[in-house]
């Protein structure tokens, strides 16, 4: 849960508003939401997984955060392409389940964040988490 309130933390900080400000909950938390799925549909649009007619999705599809988080996602899939490529082979993911993948997911996340929570390693699980769709 701690990693929900650090992204909804981080969404509140690029939309230009500080916590104290925005002292309701329901709505950090749907902005989340919508952060979160503007960002795996962004990822799932370049294939058949989501896409059956062949159109991708451009950021002008989506709100200023969620571009800023797709694009600072991407530059790091590209400077770190190994990191972000075959993640189901190289974490030995076998079942794919919602169980068994959300248990490699929490897995993953205590990992990134288990020296603490920052906006980089933020962005790195969701990154992680485009790759993880696009692979499992």
């Amino acid at each position: 849960m701690q990693y929900i309130e650090a992204a909804s933390n981080f969404i509140v900080e690029l939309s230009g508003r500080t916590q104290a400000k925005v002292n309701n909950e329901a709505l950090i938390t749907e902005q989340s939401v919508t952060v979160c799925k503007d960002y795996l549909n962004y990822r799932l649009s370049s294939t058949k997984l989501i896409n059956k007619n062949g159109s991708t999705l451009n950021l002008e599809d989506f709100n200023d955060i969620s571009i800023y988080l797709i694009m600072t996602a991407g530059q790091l899939e590209v400077m770190h392409p190994n990191v972000y490529k075959d993640v189901c082979r190289r974490l030995h993911v076998t079942q794919f389940t919602d169980n068994a993948i959300g248990e490699v997911f929490q897995e993953v996340a205590n990992e990134i964040f288990k020296s603490g929570v920052t906006w980089a390693k933020i962005v790195s699980l969701f990154a992680f988490s485009g790759a993880f769709a696009l692979d499992c």
